[in-house]
């Protein structure tokens, strides 16, 4: 008799937490941007060179600062051509390889001149902001991440130490360290390196009607 009445007593109790819950309105969502904060953003979101590094202060920064020689390679989605060894050492199967190029001292200055002192457009004044937005990082176009084109970076004996993979596909990049010195995507990044890839000679996977 005792457990009938505490059963009872605990099915209302039961009820009215469950029937709580489910009368919880949602959360509002946020207003829609205003036209002040839609241009803000589209300005700012384009890139733009801030020549903040020299090419001595750039090719200073890790890997740039430890490679003998720096390659850039294009290679099916498919196929990878790297493999890792061991810490700090990556197997290259040449077979995979689609095109290669060896950068000169100056190739090597336009390329790190785009990765280092390209960024976000600099703004006088703060993003006007909407009530409960929170900050967010871009994650990049809603895609497979499929590289088609890698910078290695090679020492003295030949062996290739690190790597970054890029996809241009879904404006997204590996780094094989997270010492690698990289910076933020601007809108229009990608485009650039892939006009840089293209300017080098490597045509796979950069021409556009590709």
């Amino acid at each position: 008799m005792k457990n009938l009445t505490l059963v009872l007593i605990l099915i209302p109790c039961i009820v009215f937490g469950q029937q709580k819950k489910k009368l919880s309105p949602p959360p509002a969502p946020p207003p829609p941007l205003s036209k002040e904060q839609m241009a803000w953003d589209k300005k700012h979101d384009r890139c733009f060179n801030t020549s903040k590094y020299d090419p001595k202060q750039r090719r200073a920064f890790f890997p740039f600062n430890s490679a003998a020689k720096v390659k850039l390679i294009s290679f099916s989605s498919d196929d990878i051509p790297y493999l890792a060894i061991s810490v700090n050492n990556f197997s290259i199967d040449s077979t995979k390889v689609k095109e290669s190029k060896a950068l000169s001292p100056a190739g090597i200055d336009s390329l790190t001149d785009i990765m280092y002192n390209v960024g976000f457009t600099p703004m006088k004044h703060m993003r006007p902001r909407r009530k409960g937005e929170l900050e967010v990082a871009d994650p990049g176009y809603m895609c497979i991440f499929q590289p088609r084109h890698a910078i290695l970076f090679i020492d003295s004996t030949g062996k290739v130490t690190q790597y970054i993979s890029i996809c241009f596909t879904c404006h997204q990049y590996y780094l094989s360290s997270r010492k690698i010195k990289y910076t933020v995507d601007c809108e229009n990044k990608y485009e650039l390196l892939k006009s840089y890839f293209l300017s080098q000679g490597l045509k796979y996977g950069t021409k556009r009607e590709e």
